[in-house]
């Protein structure tokens, strides 16, 4: 599931379909439009045309125009003219998912210096429209999932000068476009469905000193381009869905990248642990989840690594691999939805500094006594939806933990659990219920547990 790029967030709220104007004297919109002093909410009610807004000097600096899911199919001259009297210097405009064919090339007028963010998301556009010319201060564009072939019009040199984010859908294109090169003061792209198996080498050229965070999904490519090891400065990285990668999952760089510190490989359809810890020496956050990993190689997780949040959730793992015993800086560890069916006493050995571990949606049956010999920082454990009967013996030496869930584990409540009453755990917050009974396992602690004999 590729990483989709998200500027506005959806909200659903009600309004009064007897007012014409709703809920705040800073702007007035037609039903069944909403508003208040930073938003105008038009989001899903079928419309097919851009309603007309007006609005006073008591509206915010940025207004945001939520008209995403509707069925309008053109933007006409003028057709936010009403708001240019509004004391709004910065205007983000949501278009997404509508049936969007043509803009007219004086459809921004008014307000064409102030708008700084526009979404054209899942339309019908075959290219870049020329009326984006006239937004002399556009920072962010996301124009996904259009019929776009190609960058070959004028208004891209005019968007390059200030376009900071980019976000578009590449699946009809021939080949990279080199007028990304344009695109000097870029700090963040994001790329689907590009459809052939490699970049050239320069495909990022003009972006090595500027480009922070970059996302490549949902791609024919058969491995992370060494394009990247060009970027001086790349803070994210994120190659996630690209179901042709094969090993080795990179290509041949000749140094070190020494900037990167996020770095997901999500849901490439990964047989192995990817070979790419000796390359990305300063990763603190490392997602290869939603892949089908069987087994870790020691070699491949070199020692002294930096991480400290490793996501392994939705793989094939059948025991904890020994090798992350190599990740003695890890924080958070995400095991969640494999197939491991115990903790043994040395599976996390030498993690000293784990804080959260998840192992939800595994079957796991046992828990060994030492399973957390090293683990004295632990403030969190997750075994919800295991086949736990008790609570682990081994939990009950762990002084820091806060929180222990066990949501839809068969745990027996009975006096066997007595030793919970004499221990640290007596005052942990447990999530879950009592098998058969359904009671909440905290006031099953709380009162029949103290009822037992001693």
């Amino acid at each position: 599931m590729y990483l989709y790029f998200q500027c506005i967030l959806l909200m659903t709220f009600n309004f009064q379909s007897a007012s014409s104007f709703l809920l705040d004297d800073a702007c007035q919109t037609p039903v069944p439009c909403t508003c208040d002093s930073a938003n105008i909410w038009c989001t899903g009610y079928g419309l097919t045309t851009v309603p007309k807004f007006t609005a006073n000097d008591e509206l915010g600096s940025t207004l945001r125009i939520h008209l995403n899911f509707n069925d309008i199919q053109q933007i006409p001259a003028k057709a936010f003219f009403s708001l240019h009297t509004a004391n709004v210097t910065n205007f983000e405009i949501d278009l997404a998912e509508n049936e969007l064919n043509s803009i007219d090339d004086d459809a921004f007028n008014g307000i064409e210096t102030a708008i700084k963010l526009l979404v054209l998301d899942g339309n019908n556009l075959t290219s870049i429209p020329d009326a984006l010319q006239e937004l002399t201060n556009l920072e962010t564009l996301s124009i996904r999932h259009n019929h776009i072939m190609s960058f070959s019009s004028p208004t891209v040199l005019q968007l390059s000068r200030t376009i900071t984010s980019l976000a578009i859908s590449m699946d009809l294109f021939s080949e990279w476009p080199r007028e990304l090169h344009y695109f000097r003061v870029l700090a963040k792209l994001y790329v689907d469905g590009f459809p052939e198996p490699r970049l050239p080498l320069d495909a990022l050229s003009g972006q090595e000193l500027t480009m922070l965070v970059l996302e490549i999904s949902r791609s024919e490519l058969d491995r992370i381009p060494s394009a990247v090891c060009h970027l001086k400065h790349l803070k994210h990285f994120s190659y996630t869905s690209n179901y042709k990668t094969i090993a080795p999952v990179f290509e041949p760089c000749n140094h070190n990248l020494t900037s990167i510190t996020y770095l997901s490989l999500q849901d490439n359809n990964l047989q192995q642990f990817p070979k790419v810890l000796d390359s990305f020496v300063a990763l603190g956050y490392l997602d290869v989840s939603h892949n089908s990993i069987r087994t870790i190689h020691s070699h491949l997780i070199p020692r002294n690594q930096p991480l400290t949040h490793v996501d392994l959730s939705w793989n094939n793992l059948r025991r904890i691999p020994s090798a992350l015993t190599h990740l003695q800086n890890v924080k958070l560890m995400d095991l969640s939805h494999n197939q491991i069916t115990s903790l043994e006493d040395y599976d996390l050995f030498k993690l000293s500094d784990l804080r959260a571990l998840s192992v939800s949606d595994n079957p796991i049956e046992y828990v060994s006594i030492e399973a957390f010999q090293s683990q004295n920082m632990i403030g969190s454990l997750n075994f919800s939806r295991t086949y736990l009967e008790e609570i682990p013996p081994a939990v009950l030496t762990l002084s820091q933990v806060r929180v222990l869930d066990l949501t839809g584990a068969p745990i027996d409540c009975t006096c066997g659990m007595s030793s919970m009453t004499n221990s640290s755990i007596a005052t942990v917050s447990i999530v879950g219920t009592c098998a058969g009974t359904g009671e909440n396992i905290t006031y099953f602690r709380e009162t029949f547990l103290l009822l037992c004999p001693s």
